[in-house]
């Protein structure tokens, strides 16, 4: 059976192993977490290339920048981040393009279409869910990510309080209070003039501690929350037409335009 003084020591050493281990494992979380903050990043600029698009086959039915701005006006949205997108791809297009009696039907069902694949886009991208992905048959080009605007905000928020916490527990403390688990081994350090010193102790904690995460910095994109197409249908559909009829020359060669990226991706 082991001395008092023995079992004492060890009881002592297992304090002080679970208090570094807690400080030091709380910072090494702390990397972890923020490892895949970053991993997540990367993960909603796939989708928010996802959503410029759709913004972007929108825009160009829309002709101008002052019908662009006249149309996400009427929908009283915060558009900003939409107005500037004037690139699109086959990728963004239906599977098949909408047929019409008439080209001004043709291009009003096309505008339909491309409002309800950017509000569902806008929507998976500021909340999460399943990711609709290109609307494509190949399910290779679907994203299924778990990402969202919103679970990145809430977890730089948490990261920072986590980062909070660990700055505050600092490491030159949590040693000193280590120490007194073993007051005769202070007792020899006053006695031979040895043992921790304070000396440079605070630019060694300002160098662990870790910079609190800057969000804005990520440059993260934040797109609107779009009414969906059931409560703005009619409304859409009279402004689609309206467009065609003011700028019917510039709306038949978009759809002709269309209609050309639309043969490429069936082949």
């Amino acid at each position: 059976m082991k001395p008092p003084s023995d079992l004492g020591d060890m009881l002592v050493e297992e304090v002080m192993y679970d208090m570094a281990e807690t400080f030091f494992g709380s910072r090494v979380e702390i990397d972890e977490m923020l490892e895949l903050f970053e991993k997540y990043v990367e993960e909603l600029k796939i989708k928010s290339e996802g959503v410029s698009l759709r913004a972007g086959l929108l825009n160009t039915l829309l002709i101008d920048a002052k019908t662009i701005a006249e149309f996400y006006s009427q929908l009283k949205v915060d558009h900003q981040n939409l107005l500037n997108k004037s690139t699109y791809s086959e990728k963004v297009l239906p599977g098949k393009m909408p047929v019409g009696i008439t080209e001004k039907s043709e291009f009003t069902k096309l505008f339909l279409f491309a409002y309800e694949s950017l509000q569902k886009a806008c929507r998976e991208y500021a909340r999460g869910n399943n990711f609709m992905g290109y609307d494509n048959e190949d399910e290779e080009h679907e994203e299924k990510l778990p990402v969202s605007y919103a679970l990145l905000l809430n977890m730089s928020r948490m990261i920072n309080e986590k980062i909070k916490k660990v700055n505050e527990r600092s490491a030159i403390c949590t040693l000193q209070y280590t120490r007194q688990f073993k007051p005769d081994t202070i007792e020899k350090e006053h006695i031979v003039g040895t043992g921790f010193s304070d000396i440079g102790c605070d630019r060694l904690d300002r160098n662990m501690k870790f910079e609190p995460l800057n969000f804005d910095s990520y440059k993260i994109d934040k797109y609107p929350e779009l009414p969906k197409i059931e409560t703005v249908k009619s409304d859409i559909t009279a402004f689609a037409k309206k467009v065609f009829s003011d700028k019917t020359i510039a709306a038949k060669k978009v759809l002709s335009d269309i209609r050309g990226k639309s043969r490429v991706r069936k082949k």
